[in-house]
């Protein structure tokens, strides 16, 4: 047996009571050390890359905003008209 106790004792292919016991789920003591988990990693890489770089919109302006609405607005309904002309008959 180990000088810490922790060894395990096997009584005839079955756990004794001291094993059983220890494998129950117990509440986390103030000496219980620490285990980081890969979530916990990653929140805290993305944490420090969020801080190393502030967040920068690139905005457009609006002059440029509303000649991009006029295109594909104005793409959209020709298209619409076009296919209206080829699905209507030609004697309306």
């Amino acid at each position: 047996m180990a000088a810490n106790g922790l060894a395990k004792t096997v009584e005839s292919g079955g756990e004794t009571a001291r094993m059983r016991r220890r494998m129950r789920p117990r509440a986390l003591r103030t000496t219980d050390t620490a285990h980081e988990s890969p979530a916990v990693l990653l929140q805290a890489q993305l944490a420090q890359s969020f801080a190393e770089k502030p967040l920068t919109e690139d905005r457009w302006s609006a002059r440029r905003s509303l000649a991009f609405m006029v295109v594909v607005n104005g793409v959209f309904w020709g298209g619409v008209v076009m296919m209206a002309k080829a699905l209507l008959p030609a004697h309306l």
